[in-house]
């Protein structure tokens, strides 16, 4: 078997070493590793002497350990910098990690000592965190198949590894459609409107190319600011047309994602009902805070029953002004986030790029810091390290005693083999008491618009400005638990609908004028942003609220449809369409095809959970109130969401962790009064 012992992927005792990883090695390293792992279980459940925790758990859990950490690394870089070397071995592994994970989850000796252990007088003795890791882990073991018969749990893992290859054989050709389509334009009057600095990106796109004029690509730096600005209508829709037929029938046969989504819900589907569930989503509410279907069409319906008639009023608003001022009779989905960016100019005497000369990401950053040190009390200092593109930085994060209680990457910058989008994901987890110790580790990605030409600094808009401290809450998540059991430490064994609760709490603080102070910056003066701007800002916050708030639960409503009902019968583009009669306000052409390009559920952990967003936005919303009720108890207040929420972890539910910090269980009003909907 091949395992040198100077390979970096398996280095345990410091934080990743990205500059050692030999990429040619990853598909020989992990196949020793999964071999040995399989010898190490095995050994444990020979060994057993009675103290099963001691005997069995705890030495899994270091096997389980050693190859997530392995397996974590190889999973980041082939998101943050892709290559045709590291896709391939990424490709090759994937089925293989998936049926190590999925033989875990069907072992019979190790799920009969659990239930041993749960059964036990000694597991009065373990503490709480032990306990809910223990009643988690059973949980998991019959979702994993672990009561199946054999032929069952064969075809089990065979639906497994099927699955693994076809997200990612799903993400890639959506990474590479997006990365392939560029719009050139060799007029400069066909530019009018667009943000210099997004012009200049668009030089330089062109010339990285070697081609003559602008080049604008489907990466969010450009394809946003494009659509809010471009007075070129047919250029909007060409652009629009572009990006809603990524990775489909409309594109490159190479990067159809028709087939791929197909089999992705019919091998789910099988999933579900070989495990006795009648649909996806009612086997994936088994890990949800709701755990009830009925519950969650309830819960979208009255969201869409609150944000559909605000949202009518505002395309007509919309409409009208198009029609009157920018000659657009019947306004169409590539016209409305430039009316609407044109409306807001006129209603709040401002634009989303006059706020962004004053949010330079440097003082982002060090406003951002600034106010997690006095929430919670933590320091956060950049450190000098290894790290895989130029761009990222290393933080350390010490608590007020100055001990260090975890680590985060930042990978701000969008470019070329790196999966749009933003996100956190786990390098390591807190883990303490075991054979050894670990301090957790996260990583925090997004896809900001570099530096222009001789610019020293990036700047931000508001809504990227919202997407960064969101992403900081799911890694203060993650760092600053006190769980010391890795199963339910961190973001480990949270409610998937409950995760987001930390991350859209934090982008609340993005609207509080003493934040927006330490965030803010005159790039001339030093001052920061006038409070004149800031009132417009959170006079137009709300603005256009409905239609914003209908194409979350669009997602969310469809998704959870196509994991319901799902059979060879299915037709993914008729289920969309009836769910947007549902909540569209807005007439949307025939080709778009916006499902082959939606990541968060047929590439990632999203399937019949996208709700989630919305759910966790109830809780983060109320959360979040009760500093505005108290602000003079912030501090406290800020102690007690670090105490009872986020070091918590996995350790308790959410709902109890919810209740031990708000005092009381979640209440909807909270959302609706923030997002304009209230008595809508």
């Amino acid at each position: 078997m091949y395992m040198e012992k100077d390979n970096a992927l398996l280095e345990l005792s410091t934080l990743p070493q990205f500059s050692k990883l030999k990429q040619d090695t990853f598909c020989l390293v992990m196949d020793s590793l999964l071999s040995i792992a399989r010898e190490q279980i095995g050994r444990a459940l020979e060994n057993n002497s009675g103290d099963i925790w001691g005997d069995i758990v705890d030495p899994v859990q270091q096997v389980i350990n050693r190859v997530h950490r392995a397996w974590g690394q190889i999973s980041h870089i082939n998101g943050v910098v892709n290559s045709s070397v590291v896709r391939e071995a990424y490709n090759v592994l994937a089925p293989k990690v998936t049926s190590f994970f999925a033989e875990i989850s069907q072992n019979a000796e190790l799920f009969e000592s659990l239930k041993d252990l749960r059964n036990s007088e000694s597991f009065d003795t373990l503490n709480l965190e032990q306990r809910k890791f223990v009643d988690n882990q059973i949980r998991d073991f019959r979702l994993g198949g672990a009561e199946l018969s054999d032929e069952n749990q064969d075809r089990l893992r065979v639906i497994s590894e099927n699955l693994s290859k076809l997200s990612s054989s799903f993400n890639d050709n959506v990474l590479d459609a997006t990365d392939k389509y560029f719009l050139q334009i060799l007029d400069n009057e066909r530019l009018d409107g667009i943000p210099l600095g997004v012009v200049n990106a668009a030089k330089s796109a062109a010339q990285a190319r070697g081609l003559p004029g602008w080049c604008f690509t489907l990466h969010a730096p450009s394809w946003i600011p494009f659509m809010q600005s471009c007075k070129d209508r047919p250029l909007r829709e060409q652009m629009y047309r572009a990006f809603v037929t990524r990775a489909s029938e409309f594109g490159d046969d190479l990067f159809d994602n028709t087939e791929n989504m197909k089999e992705i819900l019919l091998n789910r589907s099988e999933k579900a009902r070989l495990l006795g569930f009648d649909n996806f989503a009612d086997f994936s509410l088994q890990t949800k805070m709701v755990t009830d279907a009925q519950e969650v069409r309830d819960f979208l319906k009255s969201m869409i029953d609150a944000a559909k008639p605000v949202a009518q009023h505002e395309v007509q608003v919309v409409s009208e002004f198009a029609k009157a001022e920018l000659n657009i009779d019947s306004l169409k989905p590539w016209d409305l986030s430039f009316a609407i960016d044109r409306l807001k100019e006129r209603s709040f005497s401002f634009s989303d790029e006059e706020v962004r000369r004053y949010l330079p990401l440097s003082k982002v950053k060090q406003g951002l810091f600034r106010l997690v040190h006095d929430l919670y009390n933590v320091d956060i200092q950049k450190l000098s390290g290894d790290v895989w593109h130029s761009d990222v930085e290393i933080y350390q994060v010490s608590n007020d005693r100055d001990e260090v209680v975890g680590y985060f990457y930042v990978d701000l910058f969008s470019r070329p083999g790196k999966r749009p989008g933003a996100w956190m994901d786990d390098a390591i987890s807190r883990w303490r008491g075991g054979t050894y110790d670990q301090l957790p580790v996260a990583y925090l990605v997004c896809n900001f618009p570099e530096p222009g030409v001789g610019e020293n600094d990036s700047f931000l808009s508001h809504d990227e400005v919202q997407t960064f401290f969101h992403e900081m809450g799911h890694v203060l998540h993650h760092v600053l638990t006190k769980v010391d059991v890795m199963g339910v430490s961190g973001i480990n064994g949270v409610e998937w609908d409950a995760v987001e609760l930390p991350s859209q709490f934090m982008e609340n603080f993005c609207w509080d004028w003493g934040v927006v102070q330490k965030i803010s910056c005159d790039p001339v003066t030093g001052d920061s942003m006038p409070r004149s701007l800031f009132d417009k800002l959170l006079k137009a916050k709300n603005f256009m609220s409905g239609i914003q708030t209908l194409r979350q639960l669009e997602f969310s409503l469809f998704d959870f449809e196509i994991h319901s009902k799902c059979d060879g019968s299915l037709d993914v583009q008729r289920t969309l369409a009836d769910v947007r009669r549902q909540t569209s306000v807005i007439a949307t052409p025939e080709y778009n095809r916006f499902a082959h390009s939606f990541s968060h559920i047929f590439g990632g952990g999203y399937a019949a959970g996208y709700y989630s967003y919305k759910w966790a936005e109830v809780l983060s919303a109320d959360a979040f109130e009760a500093f505005q009720e108290e602000p003079e108890k912030n501090p406290e207040l800020g102690k007690r969401f670090l105490r009872e929420i986020l070091s918590m972890g996995g350790a308790r539910s959410a709902l109890e962790n919810f209740i031990a910090f708000r005092k009381r269980p979640p209440k909807i009003d909270a959302l609706l009064r923030q997002s304009g909907l209230a008595g809508s």
